[in-house]
């Protein structure tokens, strides 16, 4: 068969070519492929201890745990294009390769001198396809060793093929950072737009009062914290707590997280809710209907918050759209009355830099991190008419449907490149036939 230009459609739909598998611990492989053990190909040895004081944002060389980079030094220990393995945790097995020079930490398993049969980048993308932590040794702290790594039996294509996998690979990842950047950006924009129209409104003021303006009005600001929670907004606008523009507030269902289920209802958790305030789809989890009371149901226009850890403050809209679920006990619901306060701009009210400042003033209180519901409650909130909430909502809808729109083009992205690791990286669907261009990224550090 005559070379010919690839796409990656072709990749997409491709068929083995008849030549047949072979399976091994590791997986299945096409039959042209030899196996090999990968300790005759690399050596292995354990990152380095950093300490915190070591760290520093501000310096050059990005820090490796075992999920990827985790801080700044002014240290390395190992070059450009290293290949990184997370050696215990959590992220026991998760493969990276350094961008540049950097320091790997302890928590991580460096390759070392790759023999020539192995291209570095195909070598990064075969073990990641590997799931390496399903060779974790099962502890109260799971870990995989060097030996294991070194023992696995793995496949070792012809280099030209190894660059053309890699190079397809490449190509596709490149399009998920940039797809990341371009979200980045978006999400950049709508903020200042929220922090701009829940100042200075929608539509335009002569005059917009400032913090000690508002101190003098009625109902107006009157602590440290409502000076927080509210900047300077028009003159036309009132000032509201939260406990006067809901009609309830529960706390969650303090019930354990069951293996998800698509006929039961989505149980979501503190962990679940991304930093602006979508529902991540990373670690499904399920509660049976027999665990709960259906008071812990969802329905369209509530909002939940936050109330304890690391994520403290942050919150979530449920939506029609949103598949059925319960909400777990580190999380409150509040019931947004819409007679008086519409729910979609209470939620982007939770998205602004004024609200941030009050989250991080309330949890200056004390050493744990909590907010409760009564504390969430006192919250003094900008509050338009509901004629202009409706058009700060529609405006900043805009911007959440380009970002929604970009984020599904990512996942695309995403589920493309899993189906092609799999494909490619099996010997499925082949590429020694293909008229593939190498990328120069994937021979820089081979």
């Amino acid at each position: 068969m005559s070379e010919q230009e690839a796409t990656l459609d072709e990749f997409v739909d491709g068929t083995a070519d008849g030549s047949g598998l072979q399976s091994t611990p590791t997986g299945t492989y096409t039959l042209d492929w030899k196996i090999v053990r990968g300790g005759e190909y690399f050596s292995l040895r354990n990152g380095e201890f950093l300490s915190s004081d070591e760290r520093d944002e501000d310096a050059e060389y990005p820090v490796y745990g075992g999920n990827g980079i985790m801080g700044f030094a002014s240290d390395t220990n190992v070059k450009e294009g290293t290949i990184v393995i997370g050696r215990v945790g959590a992220h026991c097995g998760n493969v990276h390769r350094t961008k540049s020079d950097a320091w790997v930490t302890d928590n991580s398993i460096i390759l070392n001198d790759v023999e020539p049969a192995y291209e570095d980048a195909f070598l990064k993308y075969l073990l990641a396809n590997l799931n390496l932590g399903q060779f974790s040794e099962q502890s109260a702290q799971p870990r995989i060793s060097q030996s294991t790594v070194e023992n696995l039996r793995i496949p070792q294509p012809p280099i030209d093929e190894q660059r053309k996998i890699a190079s397809v690979l490449y190509t596709v990842d490149q399009a998920i950072q940039k797809s990341g950047k371009i979200i980045e950006q978006r999400r950049r924009i709508r903020d200042a737009f929220i922090n701009e129209l829940l100042t200075q409104g929608y539509y335009e003021y002569n005059s917009i009062l400032r913090r000690e303006d508002l101190e003098i009005a009625e109902g107006g600001i009157n602590t440290d914290l409502d000076r927080t929670s509210v900047g300077g907004i028009p003159e036309e606008w009132d000032t509201v707590r939260l406990e006067n523009v809901i009609k309830s507030s529960l706390y969650g269902v303090a019930e354990s997280a069951e293996d998800y289920q698509p006929d039961a209802p989505r149980y979501i958790r503190i962990t679940d809710i991304s930093e602006d305030g979508r529902l991540k789809d990373d670690e499904l989890a399920s509660l049976p209907d027999s665990k709960f009371d259906d008071k812990y149901l969802l329905s369209s226009g509530e909002i939940l918050f936050a109330r304890s850890g690391a994520t403290v403050g942050k919150a979530y809209l449920y939506r029609e759209s949103d598949p059925r679920a319960v909400y777990g006990g580190y999380l409150i619901r509040f019931v947004p009355d819409p007679n008086k306060i519409l729910p979609e701009y209470l939620f982007y009210y939770t998205q602004s830099k004024a609200y941030e400042n009050w989250v991080t003033r309330v949890t200056r209180k004390g050493a744990q991190e909590n907010i409760n519901a009564q504390e969430y409650s006192s919250i003094l909130l900008p509050l338009p008419s509901i004629e202009e909430q409706k058009k700060i909502v529609e405006a900043l809808r805009v911007h959440r449907d380009l970002i929604q729109h970009e984020l599904n083009y990512q996942n695309q992205l995403q589920r493309l490149k899993q189906g092609l690791m799999q494909d490619l990286l099996s010997g499925e669907v082949r590429t020694h036939n293909k008229d593939i261009e190498i990328v120069d990224d994937v021979l820089q550090h081979g």
